[in-house]
């Protein structure tokens, strides 16, 4: 669909962050997962911009945005998302962020008080608190070695975020393997359409994106400071999500003190392709629950 308006906000490092607009209201920030960009939330752009002003971000090194060279932290995430919020001088935005777009928003908020200031909602949709998600089924190996066992856990992330260019090259070499793979993270009864586009997505990310941001969420938890995030939150799974399992989106909510859970029967990893109307109006239902916002003359309300 066409935006009313977009642009780059730039970051502290330098770099540019690409962001596209559409509709007018109370802000609804749509942020992307990994090999992903804000061209996914089409959907929820299409049937919420009647309502909301829709803004969509492309996280760095995709999309329309830049990456500098080095890893990629959670933190690092987390400013870019602020620099956007404050950049457009958005007041009671409701964020919704996917997998890594989940992470970075949860960075935002619990980094800048200023970006937090501004946001009156979150939707976390197939995303997690922590990197920490082996330690449990590691645990037999781990143990033995000499390092504490988040130590340890670090070093194979970073190992195996070295290794995942490599991994996903291979894989989607052939586009066969690469559309089951690609349908294994999907709920079965995902639309061949969102298969092929996330499949195309994932051949299209650059592997130094892949090494970057793997890498550098080696160190990502947050789940020790969730407890101070009192921002109304909905964390979404889906029941089939095989990259980020429910239990994780469960672990989520747990840490979060203003947070409920909803579950997508026969979704996977990507609900806003898989079931697009179902998580656009979880999205709107959320957004009608929370205080309404007065801002001057652009003053709105989500009231019916």
């Amino acid at each position: 669909m066409p935006f009313d308006d977009s642009g780059h906000v730039e970051t502290s490092d330098g770099s540019h962050v690409a962001w596209r607009s559409a509709g007018r209201g109370r802000p609804v920030v749509f942020v992307h997962g990994i090999t992903l960009d804000g061209h996914i939330w089409k959907f929820q752009t299409a049937a919420l911009a009647d309502r909301f002003r829709v803004v969509t971000v492309d996280q760095r090194g995709h999309g329309e945005s830049s990456m500098t060279a080095g890893l990629t932290t959670a933190h690092r995430l987390g400013e870019d998302l602020a620099a956007v919020l404050c950049g457009l001088d958005l007041e009671g935005a409701i964020v919704v962020g996917h997998s890594l777009g989940g992470i970075a928003t949860l960075r935002c908020l619990l980094d800048h008080a200023e970006a937090r200031a501004r946001v009156g909602g979150t939707v976390l949709v197939s995303t997690l608190g922590t990197a920490r998600v082996l330690s449990n089924a590691w645990l037999p190996v781990l143990g033995r070695l000499p390092l504490p066992v988040e130590a340890a856990e670090e070093l194979l992330l970073r190992f195996g975020s070295k290794m995942l260019p490599t991994v996903v090259r291979g894989i989607m070499a052939s586009a066969h393997v690469g559309r089951l793979v690609t349908r294994f993270f999907l709920g079965a009864g995902a639309p061949e359409a969102a298969v092929a586009g996330t499949q195309a997505a994932i051949a299209d990310t650059p592997g130094r994106v892949l090494r970057d941001i793997a890498g550098g969420l080696a160190t990502y938890h947050t789940h020790d400071e969730l407890h101070d995030l009192d921002v109304p939150a909905l964390v979404v799974c889906g029941d089939l999500d095989l990259v980020t399992p429910l239990p994780l989106s469960e672990h989520l909510v747990s840490g979060l003190p203003a947070a409920r859970l909803a579950v997508l029967e026969g979704a996977g990893h990507m609900p806003m392709w898989e079931q697009p109307d179902t998580l656009t109006d979880l999205i709107a239902e959320f957004a009608d629950g929370l205080p309404a916002v007065s801002r001057g003359e652009d003053s709105f309300t989500q009231e019916a």
